[in-house]
């Protein structure tokens, strides 16, 4: 018989910790909750299976709600011992919980809970039930997530600002402790940089505190703290102890660094879910999520974060707007959930999911124009990037990336979509390619001819295109320093993706050099979220209007950990689940590197090339 755990209603632990997630921001003092909608858990849950014994045993049913069990038509109280004679039973349990979510645990030797059970929200049919490893035990309910502590302490402290700051000596997530030997008031103020931390007006994160001697702040980002008066500060780092299963090393030390540092950033931000990043927002973004399934992939064997952070951002049908609002972000869900399934091979998963995936498919296609095309309709957000995009109409970049969710849907449960996925693609040549400028054009409508980067960086990526008009795209576009740059980590990913994939190496190693490393260059101990290396002392941290509102630790940095994984190392699926792959490793990168990947179920492969010889082994 299995380990007992805690059991649930499948999904709903994660929508739980979304809702507890997202409820956290606190910019300047002000509670700061998202502009979408939030689904919460079921709050009533019935647990049922069957059971034989062949002796006398006794039974008791744990839950984080109210409620009773129903053992062979009978009825009986929670947290009671049951004494249940030999032969072979039915067990309900039915949990009403308002302030949690419903949740059972039962260790007998002839019954426990475990992925063998089934759930229903009190109507509709019952279906297997939702757990994870890490609650086994009684004691330690689903209702906490299970973080790990390791204290730290400051490298320097000296006198700033009529007060005193505090250097932890890099990006850190925790939690500060201050005790005081009298109640007068204490102002602390959280930085990712000094100059933040001493900032009495802009700093983001600031608490006043008052009428105690010990405070336990809430968990936060920092590398700097900043206190108003000499008082004791003790800090604690909160992570997920995720190990490391993809590594990569080479003869340039500044791209070992810049590995490290995104490898950093991405501990860092793999929390409950993927995280955008760790100070501002703390929220989970869908075109985040979307880069960090792939980074996750080369970096963790665990893939459970992308399964959790895949399930938080589906929520719970109805749909009535898009994930973010942003009609691209509820696209990289479904084509995220089709990427885990090739790389993973979870088949289960993907059936598990597959309703809420069809219906978010559903309200995506209710909200296309007439000819079939994105377009932007009441309370949708056109994102793509922070960037010069032609939004005078259905855009470019919108529609390739539907072509793709067509193509995906497909894949993943069979539906039929050729047709639409050929038709949008003819509509997609006529209107928005253009043979004298060599690429596609953000916008049809607008009469204004613009080209940026993005459609024709996913023209290349998902296929769109064949190779000669890649190769158009490659030299007329990509290539092109008329076109406005990218300036985001986001779009910078992607963009270089498609280069690597077009054999620009050269200038894929460039961009590493400049854009990543001249963050390091900038005493950067983790990536940014934005990177304009024209800007200069304080400008680096602004955005949005804020002084300091940039994240100075976003997950969407995090990139070259997938691009060497990928294309350096050379390692990548042929079919689900790793059960065949490739390893292409390129030398035009590197004269000497070393490396592995992890392809899942415990698997991993090592690459190494030692002037020019090539090696690899899996174990």
């Amino acid at each position: 018989m299995s380990k007992a755990k805690w059991i649930w209603y499948y999904g709903d632990f994660e929508i739980y910790h979304s809702m507890l997630l997202h409820s956290r921001r606190n910019d300047y003092e002000a509670e700061y909750p998202p502009f979408w909608h939030i689904p919460q858990p079921y709050s009533r849950v019935n647990f049922g299976t069957g059971f034989s014994n062949d002796k006398e045993t006794i039974i008791k049913a744990i839950s984080t709600g109210m409620g009773s069990v129903v053992l062979d038509n009978r009825r009986y109280p929670l947290n009671k011992d049951i004494t249940v004679s030999p032969g072979e039973h039915q067990i309900f349990v039915q949990i009403m919980s308002l302030t949690g979510f419903p949740c059972i645990y039962i260790d007998s030797p002839y019954l426990k809970t475990d992925e063998k059970w089934y759930a229903n929200h009190a109507v509709g049919e019952y279906s297997p039930v939702g757990c994870e490893p890490a609650f086994y035990n009684p004691e330690n309910t689903p209702l906490v997530f299970p973080y790990e502590y390791d204290n730290i302490t400051p490298v320097s402290v000296k006198k700033a600002g009529n007060g005193m700051i505090y250097d932890f000596g890099k990006e850190l997530f925790g939690i500060v402790t201050i005790e005081s030997s009298d109640t007068d008031e204490i102002s602390v103020r959280y930085g990712e940089s000094e100059e933040e931390a001493l900032d009495p007006v802009e700093a983001v994160i600031r608490h006043n505190l008052k009428g105690n001697t010990k405070y336990t702040l809430p968990s936060g980002a920092f590398r700097y703290v900043w206190l108003s008066r000499d008082v004791k500060i003790e800090a604690k780092y909160e992570y997920l102890p995720l190990k490391d299963a993809g590594s990569f090393t080479c003869d340039d030390e500044r791209i070992n660094k810049i590995w490290e540092t995104c490898a950093y950033t991405f501990h860092l931000n793999s929390r409950e879910f993927y995280l955008d990043g760790i100070k501002r927002d703390r929220w989970v973004w869908g075109g985040d999520a979307y880069q960090s399934f792939m980074v996750g992939a080369y970096l963790y064997d665990n893939q459970d974060i992308t399964k959790r952070t895949i399930l938080a951002l589906l929520g719970k049908p109805p749909y009535q707007q898009h994930v973010n609002t942003i009609v691209d972000y509820s696209m990289y869900v479904i084509i995220g959930a089709y990427e885990y399934y090739f790389r993973s091979g979870d088949k289960d998963f993907i059936e598990r999911i597959k309703p809420r995936v069809l219906e978010l498919a559903d309200f995506l296609f209710s909200r296309l124009d007439e000819d079939g095309l994105v377009c932007e309709r009441k309370g949708d957000w056109i994102f793509i990037d922070w960037s010069d995009i032609d939004k005078g109409g259905p855009i470019c970049a919108e529609q390739i990336l539907l072509w793709q969710v067509y193509k995906c849907l497909e894949a993943l449960y069979g539906c039929d979509y050729k047709d639409n996925a050929n038709h949008l693609k003819e509509k997609i040549m006529a209107d928005f390619w253009n043979e004298e400028l060599g690429g596609f054009i953000d916008c049809a409508v607008s009469g204004k001819n613009h080209i940026s980067r993005h459609a024709n960086i996913f023209a290349i990526l998902y296929d769109f295109v064949d190779a000669d008009k890649s190769e158009i795209i490659t030299k007329n576009v990509l290539e092109n320093n008329s076109i406005t740059a990218i300036t985001t980590p986001y779009f910078e990913f992607f963009e270089l993706m498609a280069l690597c994939k077009m054999g620009r190496f050269t200038r894929v190693l460039e961009m590493l050099d400049s854009y990543w490393g001249g963050m390091l260059d900038l005493g950067a101990t983790s990536i940014w979220e934005e990177f304009d290396p024209t800007m200069k002392g304080t400008e680096h941290y602004a955005m949005y209007g804020s002084a300091y509102s940039k994240s100075l630790c976003h997950a969407w940095g995090s990139g070259p950990i997938f691009l060497l994984g990928r294309y350096c190392l050379g390692v990548y699926p042929t079919s689900p689940g790793y059960e065949t792959y490739e390893v292409k490793p390129n030398t035009n990168f590197f004269k000497n590197f070393k490396g592995s990947v992890p392809i899942g179920k415990g698997r991993v492969v090592h690459v190494e090339c030692v002037d020019g010889k090539i090696s690899v082994s899996e174990e």
